[in-house]
């Protein structure tokens, strides 16, 4: 049977002997120490060997066990170690697993050959030296009894290195008995508490957690001695390894790497407002994913991709773990503000999941709203949120923000976020935080807000009285928080991030059902539907949030604007063939707000060809065209719910001939016939005067095969 002969004592060795076991390989496990052995897991098919072996004994082993391959995964400075395996190994192939050992190189690190010119160097220094080399060559340390009394040494908290420490005359309270990697912060906290100066290290690499001292250092403002990796020969990579052991003992080894993700909120882009657990998230990423802006404002050490997508990201990490053959990469995907707030954070980590990728963290940010809320002074407990960010707008809005036009031309397009909603919260409630995406959205939003406090204020925000806090790239240098009168927006003219919170000193009241009046629509000599019937029409079409609605010959548009300040996420079409009505609808539409609806000129069914799906239609009037208009509210949609006003005795049979011809396919019908009489004075007296009887025909189609 095949066996591998591993001689570790490092985090390769260990991981190359958990790939082997995991795929049915035996192997043995050499191991110098009794820590050696105490840190290498139990594992299926793995023998661990304790004891430091001379070459012959080395030969001895790798002959009696009658080993396929040797692999040489000792650490780099082990070089007496690795020359004895590999002339013991002169019968069997030798593989030499070599650690990477690259780093960055800043102004306060020395690079020295050996450890003896690195003491040499320590004799023109000052201070506490913090020492991290391992116990093995300390005694050259500590031959200059000057240099041996300013160190602390930091070893392995086996008995062998305390036992090294102890003969070489360091003493208890400068020993550090630790396993590591360590990360910055526990290096920074030993560099302060002991007062070092001056950081020795080797060349060890990632996996000796180098980049991390040479971090804590640089923050610390002290000297690093580095003494420079000795291997003159390149050995082979983790996945080189596996590769040749797979020809060498005929078998195939799977050896994905695998990854753990950090879904990171990193707050407004400062640094500072970054929180502690984003922070070392950063620090300890292998790879950081992000906008540009976002990469640009974090530190780190990792590799910086541009990417936010997932669809981008996904092939990324597929990458990563094919090159990265059993190691564990640590990833951090950044997002702006907080990962719960109109963040992509979600979408990512469903995709993540799908994608079989499972071990993942998430790190909240701090918002721009809690920190605007804050500067302004401004409670949020109790604020609505809206987001325009990344949510495109339309020329014409675009077009009339930049002219500084007043709000009539913004109201015929609303782009891809509702400004109906956005009004219909600013209406009712105190405080309304709204993340932009820039200075035309700020722009627009004033404009809206600017008209309904002047002179041509809309019926439904009369007697508002608004003030907006303005915030500008917020955390940076720049910074910038202004309150300002809504028309002053206009006046902006600094690109950049804005945050606002729009303030009603006078929130009105939400209405609780229908309300509004006959005599508040502009009428002229329009036909309209009277309140009483308007309103239990209504009610019989059953509408829902964000449903689409068409009101086909809509008259004065009175079902139209009812309908669309139900909610502002409805999408209201209102069809009318009349020029003069058309008109009528377009100025009812602006007195009461409703940007949801949309007023198309022409005669149904044609007027509808191309128009989107209904969920909901109401018929006031048809021009004869009742049939053919239903047969193409079917052909659009099969599940939807139609309201028909009848008065007239031919729509009546109109609308009767629907359910008797089964014109289109009903699950459901409803006729109610209602008669309203109002009152008059005469004189003294109060009379009742008799309205037209209406007919209400409510069908629900039945969903086609």
């Amino acid at each position: 049977m095949s066996k591998v002969l591993i001689f570790a004592g490092t985090t390769e060795g260990r991981e190359l002997a958990t790939v082997l076991s995991r795929n049915g390989i035996s192997c043995i496990v050499s191991v110098a120490t009794e820590y050696g052995r105490e840190v290498m897991p139990t594992l299926p098919a793995v023998e661990t060997r304790m004891g430091r072996l001379t070459q012959e004994e080395m030969a001895k082993l790798i002959a009696k066990e009658n080993v396929s391959a040797v692999v040489d995964a000792t650490h780099p400075f082990a070089q007496e170690v690795s020359a004895n395996i590999r002339k013991s190994a002169k019968n069997v192939p030798y593989l030499r697993l070599q650690r990477d050992t690259a780093h960055g190189m800043g102004e306060n690190i020395s690079l020295f050959e050996n450890t003896k010119d690195c003491v040499k160097a320590l004799s023109d220094t000052e201070g506490a030296i913090l020492l991290t080399t391992g116990s093995k060559e300390l005694e050259i340390f500590c031959e200059d009894e000057k240099i041996k009394d300013r160190l602390v040494v930091r070893v392995l908290p086996g008995t062998e290195s305390i036992g090294l420490c102890q003969k070489a005359g360091i003493p208890g309270a400068r020993i550090i008995g630790m396993q590591g990697p360590f990360s910055k912060e526990m290096n920074v906290a030993l560099i302060k508490e002991y007062g070092i100066k001056t950081l020795v290290t080797k060349e060890s690499g990632r996996a000796g957690g180098l980049q991390e001292k040479l971090d804590a250092a640089e923050l610390c403002g002290i000297k690093t001695f580095l003494i420079g990796n000795p291997e003159q020969t390149p050995g082979k990579t983790m996945a080189q390894v596996i590769d040749e052991l797979q020809v060498i003992l005929g078998k195939k080894i799977e050896a994905k790497g695998s990854v753990q993700i950090s879904l990171v909120g990193i707050g407004l882009g400062n640094e500072n407002t970054l929180t502690e657990g984003a922070r070392q998230a950063i620090e300890k990423a292998d790879y950081i994913f992000g906008a540009r802006r976002l990469l640009d404002s974090v530190g780190g050490k990792g590799k910086k991709i541009e990417s936010y997508l997932a669809k981008d990201i996904l092939p990324e990490l597929d990458k990563i773990q094919e090159e990265k053959v059993c190691d564990k990469s640590y990833i951090t995907i950044l997002f702006s503000g907080d990962v719960g707030f109109y963040s992509g954070c979600k979408k990512m980590r469903t995709a993540l999941c799908q994608g079989g990728y499972g071990d993942i963290h998430v790190e909240p940010g701090i918002s721009s709203v809690v920190y605007l809320a804050a500067k302004a002074g401004v409670p949020w407990q109790d604020g609505k949120l809206f987001s325009t960010h990344g949510r495109s707008l339309t020329n014409q809005l675009e077009s009339a923000a930049n002219q500084g036009d007043n709000c009539a031309a913004l109201r015929d397009g609303v782009g891809n976020w509702n400004v109906d909603e956005l009004l219909d919260l600013v209406k009712h409630n105190s405080n309304v935080f709204v993340i932009t995406s820039g200075i035309e959205d700020v722009k627009i939003i004033g404009a809206l807000l600017g008209e309904t406090t002047g002179e041509a204020s809309w019926e439904s925000t009369r007697g508002m009285n608004y003030h907006i806090w303005v915030g500008y790239n917020l955390s940076y240098q720049d910074e910038e928080v202004n309150c300002l009168e809504p028309k002053m927006c206009q006046e902006l003219t600094k690109e950049g991030l804005y945050t606002l919170v729009i303030c009603n000193h006078n929130p009105a009241r939400r209405r609780i059902a229908p309300a509004i009046r006959d005599e508040e629509f502009i009428r002229d000599k329009v036909p309209m539907t009277k309140e009483e019937v308007r309103r239990i029409s209504i009610s019989k079409l059953g509408l829902k949030e964000g449903a689409i609605v068409y009101d086909v010959g809509s008259g004065t548009g009175s079902i139209a604007v009812e309908m669309a300040g139900y909610s502002p996420t409805l999408k209201v079409y209102a069809i009318e063939q009349k020029p003069q009505a058309v008109e009528l609808i377009k100025e009812n539409a602006r007195k009461f707000g409703r940007h949801n609806i949309t007023v198309i000129e022409g005669k149904a069914p044609e007027a509808l060809e191309n128009l989107e799906a209904p969920e909901f239609a109401f018929i006031g009037g048809s021009g004869g065209n009742l049939k053919e208009i239903m047969e193409l509210l079917y052909k659009k949609n099969s599940q939807m719910t139609v309201v028909i006003n009848a008065i007239s005795l031919e729509t009546i049979q109109e609308a009767t001939d629907i359910i008797k011809n089964e014109t289109v396919p009903l699950l459901d019908y409803e006729v109610v016939q209602m008669s309203v009489s109002r009152n008059r004075s005469v004189g003294a007296y109060e009379l009742m005067t008799a309205e037209n009887p209406v007919y209400i025909f409510t069908y629900k189609f039945k969903e086609r095969n």
